[in-house]
Parts: C-alpha cells; sequence; structure tokens
C-alpha cells in the first residue's frame, strides 16, 4: 500500500501550522536599559528568525526551540506509521515546546556592553500556530492508535 499525505489530514495541518508559524510574528522582545524598567523598544520576532537563531536561546536557559527537531523526527515517523514510536517523540516535543511558556519576562543578555536587556514580553499570533503544529503529531499518532486497537466509536 502506497503511503500518501492526503490519508493523514493532521500531519498536513502540522505542516501548514508550521509554515504559518515561521511567516508570522511569534514572540515580542522589549529592550530596556540596565536597571530601568522603562522600555527602550518592542521588537516583533518573526518565526522564521526564530527558527533560524532559536538554538542560541540554550544560553539563557530557553530550551523551547529544540521541540523542532523533534517535531520533524515524529513527522517522518508518524508518516512512515511508526505510530507509537512517533506519538512518544511528538509528546517529548509538545512537552519542551511548552517550556517557551516559562520564557515570559526571562532577561537575555544585554547589548553594548550589558547597557541593555532584552526579554519576551508578548506571544504572538506564530507562537501559537506553532505549538499547534506541534500538538498535531502527538494527536494524530494517538487517534490512530485508538483506531487500530478498536477503541473509536
Amino acid at each position: 500500500m502506497k503511503t500518501n499525505w492526503k490519508s493523514y489530514p493532521w500531519l498536513r495541518i502540522s505542516l501548514l501550522m508550521y509554515l504559518l508559524a515561521c511567516c508570522t510574528p511569534a514572540l515580542e522582545i522589549t529592550t530596556t536599559a540596565m536597571g530601568s524598567h522603562t522600555p527602550i523598544a518592542h521588537v516583533p520576532m518573526w518565526g522564521f528568525q526564530i527558527l533560524t537563531n532559536g538554538y542560541l536561546g540554550i544560553f539563557w536557559g530557553i530550551v523551547g526551540w529544540y521541540a523542532n527537531p523533534l517535531w520533524l523526527v515524529a513527522l517522518v515517523l508518524a508518516y512512515f506509521k511508526w505510530v507509537k514510536t512517533a506519538f512518544v517523540i511528538g509528546s517529548a516535543s509538545l512537552v519542551i515546546a511548552l517550556s517557551t511558556f516559562l520564557a515570559l519576562g526571562k532577561e537575555m543578555s544585554g547589548l553594548e556592553a550589558q547597557q541593555y536587556v532584552e526579554h519576551v514580553s508578548f506571544f504572538l499570533p506564530g507562537c501559537f500556530f506553532w505549538m499547534a503544529s506541534v500538538a498535531a503529531i502527538p494527536l494524530d499518532c494517538w487517534l490512530r492508535i485508538r483506531v487500530r486497537d478498536g477503541k473509536a466509536r
């Protein structure tokens, strides 16, 4: 039996949400002077910017970006019908992605010899598209496991 994308709507939804996440603003970064609470600038970070530079977040304890490689592995495994393994990896990816919400207000490295501090101030639509794309993989796997085991009505 030939595998095609039409038989996996949740995988297609996941890919669509991921593309939307890359094409929309995802986080708002606020810059303040060191020791001050008055914002100097509010800059939106687009999803593609976070995708290309997010791996650096580990230096500030922000590990949400690392859900992306796990999401990709889970997507490929789900496509090739390794459903239980994809469910476990996809669930791990979702837990890591949800840790992004812990980044709200977290100070990141300063600019220009530590005179300025940046922090995540808002989650924008791209962040929620990304969360939806990551959540769609374990949902797809869970639904397929239920149907396969005959537990669906």
